[in-house]
């Protein structure tokens, strides 16, 4: 059981909620991971025997709510972390189309959980470990990494990853249109822990992303050249505008998926 690549994701995702709650200082941070791991799997299992289906091993439930924990900010109330991982299982279970999944369920659950309490998304079990010249520094930013092993190797989703990680940056160098800014914006963007999680967790979950190889190239650029987009116009409060991007992408590329299996 421990090969499969939900275990291990869940697993590395684990050793980064140990080293955000250790180090990151943030008050209440391990009751906040403790209460969304433990809402997702009460929540997906209650699900899946309502649907009257055969529970199997929630490793799902496991990822989304390690993903949860780390990035709604732990000070806020129980409801609004027990609603999102609430709104993320249902979304797994029952918003789905020809029994195939739309929707990224962590994402779903913190973007339409944000917009009912109009609260963003803190990312705080990320965003503390930016690269830094001290030892622990390097080591967490290292422990941030280490989920792309298993999202390029195991799950082969190394092209939406880099296609991404190119497009995004080149779109928010071509929006700013400074070329001054040009080194700036190519470092704090590969460089930056919250860009990297998210490529590298989110983005490439298997169930809703494509696995057509030529299709995820197309996913990844169009996902990062929306998150620019909404970066650098807001048009109106969005909880998270990479997870809003990814959500929109989920939804355009769904029946592409269906099609180019």
């Amino acid at each position: 059981m421990i090969n499969l690549p939900k275990i291990q994701m869940a697993i590395f995702l684990g050793f980064i909620a140990l080293g955000a709650i250790f180090f990151s200082g943030q008050n209440g941070a391990f009751l906040s991971v403790i209460l969304a791991v433990g809402t997702t799997f009460i929540a997906d299992y209650c699900f899946i025997r309502l649907r009257k289906i055969q529970p199997f091993v929630l490793s799902a439930a496991l990822v989304s709510g390690l993903i949860i924990g780390l990035l709604a900010y732990p000070l806020l109330p129980w409801y609004y972390l027990v609603s999102v991982c609430l709104l993320a299982m249902a979304s797994k279970n029952f918003l789905k189309m020809n029994n195939r999944h739309v929707f990224n369920p962590a994402a779903f659950g913190l973007v339409v959980g944000g917009l009912i309490f109009s609260q963003n998304v803190s990312w705080w079990g990320v965003i503390f470990q930016s690269l830094k010249l001290n030892p622990l520094s390097i080591f967490l930013f290292i422990l941030i990494l280490v989920p792309g092993y298993i999202s390029i190797f195991r799950m082969r989703r190394g092209r939406l990853i880099v296609s991404f990680l190119i497009i995004f940056t080149l779109t928010e160098i071509l929006l700013r249109f400074n070329s001054a800014d040009t080194p700036k914006v190519v470092f704090s963007t590969l460089l930056s822990p919250l860009v990297l999680f998210f490529s590298m967790v989110m983005l490439p979950e298997p169930m809703t992303s494509p696995n057509n190889r030529r299709l995820q190239i197309f996913f990844g650029a169009f996902v990062g050249i929306l998150a620019a987009f909404f970066n650098f116009f807001p048009f109106f409060f969005l909880p998270d505008t990479l997870l809003v991007s990814l959500l929109v992408g989920n939804l355009v590329f769904y029946w592409l998926r269906q099609k180019y299996p």
